[in-house]
């Protein structure tokens, strides 16, 4: 039995249908670790400028946990920045973090269509852990997969315990449609 952990900020209405798959999977033993859980119930959002209620289920069909410790009920802590976005790094507006084990890099999403060397929609970046220097930021990141289709996304992504397979979903926001990739090949 694999045991594993995934830490995010918050349920996410599109990682849920994910975090369901993996769980459904005999030989894995999956609990989410939640830093809030604001986006259970109604909320405001800053970024809409409005108030928010999903219409679907985030918690159910997987074990998950709130660590109130380093969130609260109706935000998310800041603990110090992994890496810094922006369009002139190339990187804009990270998403999700996963980490592949045995390695200490981190595989990040961005979440927005940008223009940066051409117009595309969100990469999947791999980053470097942070080695002995005076910052805590990652020692480097490079784009290692583009989404050209602007309706879709990088959603989820989480690697197994080997750190040999890195499962990610794809979702097109225009049909609903989506599908998980498993990307093999990391060293």
């Amino acid at each position: 039995m694999i045991r594993l952990a995934y830490i995010v900020s918050h349920p996410i209405q599109y990682q849920a249908p994910l975090l369901r798959r993996i769980a459904a999977e005999p030989d894995i033993d999956l609990t989410a670790l939640f830093l809030s859980d604001f986006s259970t119930r109604k909320y405001r959002d800053k970024g809409f400028g409005q108030a928010i209620a999903w219409d679907v289920d985030l918690l159910s069909g997987y074990d998950s946990k709130v660590l109130r410790a380093w969130g609260d009920a109706d935000n998310v802590g800041l603990i110090q920045p992994f890496t810094i976005g922006g369009t002139s790094q190339g990187m804009n507006m990270p998403d999700n973090i996963a980490f592949q084990p045995g390695t200490g890099n981190a595989i990040v999403h961005e979440d927005a269509e940008t223009t940066f060397e051409f117009p595309h929609n969100n990469d999947l970046w791999d980053c470097l852990p942070d080695m002995q220097d005076q910052d805590l930021l990652s020692d480097g990141c490079i784009r290692i997969a583009t989404l050209n289709d602007l309706t879709a996304e990088w959603t989820g992504g989480i690697f197994d315990a080997s750190g040999q397979h890195f499962y990610v979903s794809i979702q097109h926001n225009i049909s609903g449609q989506a599908t998980i990739l498993d990307i093999t090949g990391w060293r």
